[in-house]
């Protein structure tokens, strides 16, 4: 039996064996304005191998911490296993690897009082990369950013957006959420083929419903950059698996990929691989990413087509 746990605001995320980053996250969080807010921090370890529990432990008496274990893996689970019996007006979702800004947490309150129209919350989100990460990567316009570091970005005021939240920094009214889950074949550990997308397959489907959202500027956190998400091959998995994660949410809330559309992209991969070599020889990195990435995120929508008609 699943024991309720009641609180006005409730901020949730999951972890595994990201020990340290998890300790500056939970600094910040730490050093939040909350005064005056009845709000909890869930923490799902999944199953993490690494010292998290001695951080989580550090932090019992410094926050109004709770910790779930979830050992079966995948981040989705584990995030479904806080979400049972949660019983929270307001409920923010974050990462282990993020430091939020001291407003963070009363921008989404506040946000949530003054726009009753809206029942998600977007937070802004900007990257912040290691010493040594190519210029072309950190600068804003390039195109592959927001899908490979989470940059959330639309300026310094708040408003209404049609845009899906990103992971690290956003919120959702616990009504909205009421018997709705993350889908728990998405994300880190989710299945053997991992595939990208939880939070976009979640907010898609409470947009269906009716929820509008409303990007809240103050709400900033920074994501952490690691170092080997600065290397090609990492990019290139990324949008792998993005591609996936794009068949199979199409699949779950629009219907099964037509024939038509499957051949179109089918017929447009040797095209794409073609321009990624062509760019290696005569072209800048910027290009080179740029096409590799659409050739490797075609190459995951067809890969999950295939494996869902093999089910």
């Amino acid at each position: 039996m699943t024991t309720a746990r009641t609180t006005d605001i409730a901020v949730v995320l999951a972890t595994r064996n990201r020990a340290e980053s998890l300790r500056q996250t939970l600094q910040s969080i730490g050093a939040m304005d909350a005064a005056g807010l009845d709000w909890q921090l869930w923490v799902a370890d999944n199953g993490s191998e690494d010292h998290t529990a001695s951080v989580l432990s550090d932090f019992r008496d410094r926050l109004p911490l709770h910790v779930l274990h979830a050992p079966e893996p995948g981040k989705n689970r584990a995030l479904n296993r806080v979400l049972d019996g949660l019983n929270a007006r307001l409920i923010v979702f974050t990462d282990d690897d993020v430091e939020v800004v001291p407003g963070w947490l009363r921008a989404f309150v506040d946000a949530a009082a003054d726009q009753p129209e809206h029942d998600i919350f977007a937070g802004r989100i900007l990257p912040r990369f290691p010493p040594g990460a190519p210029g072309w990567m950190t600068n804003p316009a390039y195109h592959f950013s927001r899908a490979a570091f989470a940059r959330f970005d639309l300026g310094e005021t708040s408003g209404p957006t049609q845009r899906d939240a990103y992971g690290p920094s956003f919120a959702v009214r616990g009504r909205c959420l009421a018997g709705r889950r993350y889908d728990e074949n998405i994300g880190p550990g989710g299945r053997k083929q991992y595939v990208c997308g939880g939070e976009t397959e979640l907010l898609r489907r409470l947009r269906a419903t009716g929820a509008e959202t409303y990007y809240v500027a103050p709400a900033l956190v920074w994501h952490q950059v690691r170092e080997e998400q600065l290397s090609l091959a990492w990019l290139q998995v990324r949008a792998f698996r993005l591609g996936r994660g794009d068949t199979y949410i199409r699949t779950r809330q629009v219907g099964a990929m037509s024939q038509s559309v499957f051949r179109r992209i089918r017929w447009s991969l040797p095209w794409a691989w073609l321009r990624w070599k062509l760019a290696s020889w005569f072209a800048g990195p910027v290009t080179v990413a740029k096409r590799a990435e659409t050739y490797h995120f075609r190459r995951g929508q067809l890969a999950e087509w295939a494996a869902q008609r093999a089910e």
